[in-house]
């Protein structure tokens, strides 16, 4: 007969040895001379014990084990209750166990989790007993509970939820504890767990490198929880054993039994256990690393799943073993949309019943307990199952309108309950079971039930559209004004809307397979609007081909019906509809005041004060103004106080604006001198300053102490609207087209320096640019501006065409 230890009642070894006491403290080896029985262990009393600890009132000892022992102590500063591990003397001492300590305790120190034991201090006595201050759970450990049998299915899911979570993070923090098991599991009596006992986990270093501290095939933790690969390959472990262990703790709570050997899955074992919990079981317990769950969180998300459905089928009667009934899950909204209504329609040959809880749509919190409608099935007077996006509804109809009892949005004898995707197969075996049959195929082909490949390529073919229109913008913006705008709004309308439609159909369908969203796609891709057409033409013609031989809706002897909203908006209830429109509203009103915003659509003003002494001039400023910007923008001119403009316009046109009123007059062109000067017989030579960033070649340019000059011999030609039919500024490049006079004008300064072809403009007694003049002048005039001026680019076509300002403005900000 196989002996147990009297501490732990875990196997013990033939020599007498309990591996479990063993390896309970954090001491993976300890020499031989040291390996005690726990009374044999040298532990100070209570009273010693107080006078090492002065900051604490060491109260009682909750129990002791192969190396040391656990007191309940109280911090009296702080006013808290603490445990005071301590670890013996003849333990203590050990330089292996030494090293091991201190890191099992920085480990501790990293963790700081609801669900984890704090440790508050550790350190070395002054006879040399290490010790841990540690959070004092006031409760029971997870064995006891078991023992009790205290723990049922729903409280394990509960419980193993709230592990995977402290797990989840302590191996965030590269911790791995490599010891879970039920006696390290704390349960607090206000309804707290906590994992204790970090002792012998280990730092997972970012190089993988083994610790020295383990010594060769030494195996750390508790053997009937022990992952394979922790006995076979102990330096080689990660944070992948928690998990396996965890799956023995989840085993053993649902089951009572450990799973060893050939063990069978938990349901078989006990029978009201739901047969999903199985595969999660199974997972966490696989032999293989690799197919186990790889990390917490995806272990802690499907027992979530497990609880949420546990939580619908957990009703006063075990609605899995009714004998004949039949049962589906189904979900559907109520309270315009603020509340769900969750639960189970269950059906036999004589009754029908309807178990639900009604839930904060927003929020998710239970409003009502579990309530339940007992139907009579010959009070139906009509059932059936329709598809959907999403899902598909079952239709109840009854001869009376409180047939139905309290459920919800049932006064008219009618109810809609949405049933998943997956699910429909229940849905039908439960009208079947009422008597009401419902025709039809119902295991449509992945083909029948998606058309995949339409999907995707209609999808592709959204994206290239996307691009196109992009590329349109980009090719409009070389435009000015309300013609740029307009272009730009009409193709995105066109063009974005198609793209859009082509996107967001196409990913509907994948995810939801029901055809009416790609069809409404397709309808669209029939005009061809852009290039794209050439693939997405083709391919709508050979959807609505293969789509032919599955016209009706697979699974329902109706088709669904898709008014024009549903088509838009993706919605199958009222009120979800009339949230879909007030967000589709609320989305263009966004987007249209960004778009406003960025072109600049809103009025602004701008002030200017007129600078000279002319009441004249002031007078006449609004007409002056207002002529010069005719051909700029629409601007408001008003004169305030004698020598204050203000100008509204579009916020868009401020910058052109500005620019137009920035010369006082009207550039000048000159004759540029390229003979040496003192050869020029001319005695009108005039030095002007030459523009920063023009380069004007064959020309006499000379050094002076405020910058570069050049020489121009001939007087000063003004340049007046009257002189240019076209004014063209495209960046560097302004363009002039003359009229007769303007030809007359420019052919008398060409012909008064005989030789010269180098013609520069003038503006504020700078040259600011340069032409060469030929026999093509006579028609136009290319000036090659300097880089200062080509950033401006409206304020040389406005001084051009004038008129003239008789004052300078100022600006105010």
């Amino acid at each position: 007969m196989a002996a147990f230890c009297s501490q732990c009642n875990s196997p013990i070894s033939p020599n007498g040895e309990c591996p479990a006491c063993l390896f309970q403290l954090g001491i993976s080896q300890v020499p031989a001379a040291n390996r005690m029985g726990p009374q044999e262990l040298s532990l100070p009393s209570i009273a010693e014990l107080s006078q090492q600890f002065p900051q604490l009132e060491i109260r009682r000892l909750i129990g002791r084990g192969g190396m040391g022992a656990i007191y309940q102590a109280r911090q009296t500063t702080l006013d808290r209750d603490v445990a005071l591990k301590l670890i013996a003397k003849e333990v203590s001492q050990d330089p292996l166990f030494v090293e091991r300590f201190e890191r099992e305790a920085k480990a501790l120190a990293k963790l700081s989790h609801p669900n984890i034991v704090t440790v508050f201090d550790f350190g070395r006595t002054k006879d040399g007993m290490a010790y841990l201050i540690m959070e004092f759970v006031d409760g029971v450990n997870l064995r006891e509970a078991i023992a009790t049998k205290s723990v049922g299915s729903s409280d394990a899911l509960e419980l193993i939820a709230r592990m995977c979570q402290a797990l989840e993070y302590a191996h965030s923090k590269g911790v791995v504890h490599r010891d879970i098991k039920p006696e390290n599991i704390l349960l607090g009596e206000d309804g707290s767990l906590k994992i204790a006992d970090f002792g012998i986990a280990k730092i997972v270093d970012e190089t993988n490198r083994p610790h020295t501290l383990t010594a060769t095939r030494q195996v750390l933790g508790s053997l009937h929880y022990l992952a394979p690969e922790q006995i076979e390959s102990p330096e080689q472990v990660d944070h992948r054993v928690d998990l396996y262990a965890l799956g023995v703790v989840f085993y053993e709570l649902l089951t009572g039994q450990l799973p060893l050997g050939n063990f069978e899955p938990p349901s078989s074992v006990v029978s009201h256990l739901d047969k999903r919990v199985d595969a999660i079981v199974l997972k966490t317990l696989n032999r293989k690393p690799s197919l186990r769950y790889q990390n917490a969180q995806q272990l802690h998300s499907d027992i979530q799943q497990a609880r949420t459905a546990s939580e619908v089928f957990a009703t006063p009667v075990d609605v899995l073993h009714r004998g004949q009934a039949v049962s589906v899950p189904f979900e559907e909204q109520t309270m315009g949309g603020l509340a769900t209504i969750t639960g189970l329609i269950s059906a036999t040959g004589n009754s029908l019943k309807i178990e639900y809880r009604i839930s904060d749509a927003i929020f998710g919190s239970l409003k009502s307990k579990l309530n339940t409608s007992d139907i009579p099935v010959e009070s139906i007077s009509n059932a059936y199952l329709k598809g959907g996006v999403f899902g598909w509804k079952i239709t109840l109809i009854a001869n009376t309108a409180s047939a139905f009892g309290k459920l919800p949005d049932s006064e008219t004898g009618r109810v809609q309950l949405s049933v998943a995707r997956e699910d429909r197969n229940l849905a039908l075996q439960v009208l079947e079971t009422i008597g009401f049959p419902q025709t039809g195929s119902f295991t449509p082909t992945l083909a029948e039930q998606h058309l995949v490949a339409p999907a995707i390529l209609m999808f592709v073919c959204g994206l290239l559209n996307g691009g196109f229109l992009a590329m349109l913008i980009v090719a409009t913006n070389s435009l000015h004004g309300d013609a740029r705008t307009g272009l730009q709004v009409g193709l995105s309308v066109l063009f974005g809307t198609l793209a859009s439609m082509q996107i967001a159909c196409g990913l509907i369908h994948l995810i939801s397979g029901y055809h009416a969203p790609l069809k409404a796609a397709m309808i669209a891709s029939l005009v061809p609007a852009t290039p794209i057409a050439v693939f997405s033409l083709p391919l709508a013609l050979w959807y609505f081909y293969q789509n032919s031989k599955y016209a009706k809706p697979q699974g329902s002897t109706t088709s669904a019906t898709w008014g024009a909203t549903t088509l838009a908006y993706i919605r199958e209830n009222r009120t979800a509809r009339v949230l879909s429109i007030l967000n589709a509203v609320g989305i263009v009103l966004v987007v249209g005041a960004i778009g406003i915003y960025w072109n600049g659509l809103y009025p602004i003003k701008q002030r200017y004060r007129i600078i000279g002494d002319s009441t004249e001039n002031a007078n006449n400023a609004g007409d002056a103004i207002s002529k010069r910007l005719s051909d700029v923008a629409k601007v408001r001119v008003s004169v305030e106080n004698g020598d204050r403009v203000t100008l509204s316009m579009w916020n868009r046109d401020q910058l052109r604006v500005t620019e137009a009123l920035r010369f006082e007059k009207g550039p000048q062109m000159v004759v540029i001198a390229t003979q040496d000067l003192e050869s020029d017989t001319h005695s009108n030579t005039i030095m002007l300053e030459l523009a920063a960033g023009l380069e004007i070649n064959k020309a006499q340019i000379i050094s002076s102490a405020i910058g570069r000059k050049i020489a121009c011999v001939g007087s000063e030609l003004n340049i007046t609207p009257s002189m240019v039919s076209e004014v063209n500024c495209n960046g560097s490049v302004l363009t002039l087209s003359w009229t007769q006079a303007g030809r007359t004008a420019l052919n008398e300064l060409v012909a008064s320096v005989p030789g010269s072809a180098t013609i520069g403009i003038v503006v504020d007694d700078m040259v600011q640019g340069m032409a060469i003049t030929d026999e093509a002048a006579n028609q136009q005039l290319r000036f090659t501006l300097s880089g200062a001026l080509a950033n401006s680019a409206h304020c040389l076509p406005s001084a051009i065409r004038g008129p003239e300002l008789p004052f300078e403005l100022e600006l105010l900000q």
